[in-house]
């Protein structure tokens, strides 16, 4: 003797998309482009020392970051290929900052997108 299936329709869930995820990678393939590793040339003044492009000191290379100077995402997210368009800018839109200088700029630009909304 066979049993029936119960052959009830589940509704499936919609899925998420992970955007966190997404931006994450996208980050991570930019730590690798063109552009990024001609800004770091740039700055680059001796063997291993870049100078910060806001307080003018050398830094190791652990000591600095290459940063957007106009963000990539203002106010709320648009969508993907902004974000994209952005974040793989040309050379002449990224500097190399030290972390205390990114730091401040970035809670600077925090603050007047926080005040936007």
């Amino acid at each position: 003797m066979t049993k029936k299936k119960n052959k009830t329709a589940t509704p499936k869930k919609k899925q998420r998309i992970p955007y966190g995820a997404i931006r994450s990678v996208l980050k991570r393939i930019w730590l690798y482009s063109d552009n990024r590793k001609a800004a770091l040339v740039d700055a680059r003044k001796s063997r291993g020392k870049y100078l910060c492009a806001i307080c003018n000191n050398l830094f190791g290379p652990k000591e600095i970051q290459v940063d957007h100077r106009d963000p990539v995402v203002v106010g709320k997210f648009i969508d993907w290929n902004t974000f994209i368009d952005r974040l793989f800018c040309e050379k002449e839109n990224l500097q190399v900052l030290c972390h205390e200088c990114h730091k401040a700029k970035s809670d600077e630009e925090n603050k007047s997108r926080c005040a936007k909304d």
